[in-house]
């Protein structure tokens, strides 16, 4: 995928109607995945292999992912209305889960999945349309804040004079909210991240999510290099259940690769 900008994404919204513009940012890629870290914390490795096990994803509370900027598109927006307010706190309340593009990205085994000792799920997009779920995130040079008019504008035609407002209209208004909420600093670029949003996290930090209800399907378990023998072993068995491949990651000793193999050894 090339790195998208912020500036693209609205010029094609802006440019033409909805289903145009998501036909044409749509995830095309069949393959995304997700770095899971393990760690010394024996209950925490438990809760995650369990949400694995029950063929589940875990999505978050923006306030608890590592990226402090995440969702500041919408902070200190100076609204009067009360209603407006409402929406703020809302937008606040989404859930995601972020994904990659890259299965061997050296920094993100390194800090996403406790230097190696975790694992990395290969999933691919099943029949439901994946657009209407994920999102590119874009990476730009500045932060791009949401305006006080698109804040009263998502209200009216939601919330007040509905029947004025094409569904077209509507569509175009809350996708401008999702591309605020999938923009990072151009220095996270290499994480090549696509976002599953979701309306609400229901105050909670986070929850589990069935896997297939967000349109994917587990294809294989990636199991990291430093991964310790009893969690070897668990991923294995967990495979096996959920009838999905293992394989291992590899290092090149030769140049700066990564590669994964059937083979542990």
């Amino acid at each position: 995928m090339n790195v998208r900008s912020i500036e693209e994404c609205i010029k094609k919204l802006e440019e033409n109607d909805y289903n145009t513009y998501k036909n044409s940012i749509k995830v095309k890629e069949k393959k995304i995945y997700k770095y899971i870290a393990l760690s010394d914390d024996v209950s925490l490795n438990s809760k995650k292999l369990e949400t694995l096990e029950n063929n589940k994803i875990w999505v978050s509370n923006p306030s608890t992912l590592n990226d402090p900027y995440e969702f500041s598109a919408f902070k200190n927006i100076k609204l009067t209305n009360k209603n407006t307010k409402n929406i703020i706190d809302m937008l606040n309340d989404f859930s995601l889960c972020s994904f990659s593009l890259e299965y061997k990205s050296l920094p993100m085994w390194a800090y996403y999945t406790n230097d190696y000792k975790g694992f990395c799920l290969e999933y691919e997009f099943n029949d439901i349309d994946s657009s209407d779920f994920y999102r590119y995130v874009t990476y730009n040079e500045k932060l791009y804040k949401c305006d006080k008019s698109t804040i009263d504008l998502f209200y009216d035609c939601n919330y007040v004079n509905k029947e004025k407002y094409s569904e077209n209209k509507r569509k175009s208004i809350e996708e401008m909210l999702k591309l605020l909420m999938c923009q990072k600093d151009i220095s996270w670029s290499h994480e090549n991240e696509v976002r599953f949003l979701n309306w609400t996290s229901d105050g909670m930090d986070g929850k589990n999510i069935s896997s297939e209800v967000i349109g994917l399907k587990l294809t294989k378990i990636i199991i990291g290099k430093n991964c310790k023998p009893n969690y070897k072993m668990e991923l294995r068995r967990i495979a096996k259940k959920l009838g999905v491949k293992v394989s291992f990651i590899k290092m090149s000793y030769d140049e700066y690769l990564l590669n994964q193999s059937e083979n542990e050894e």
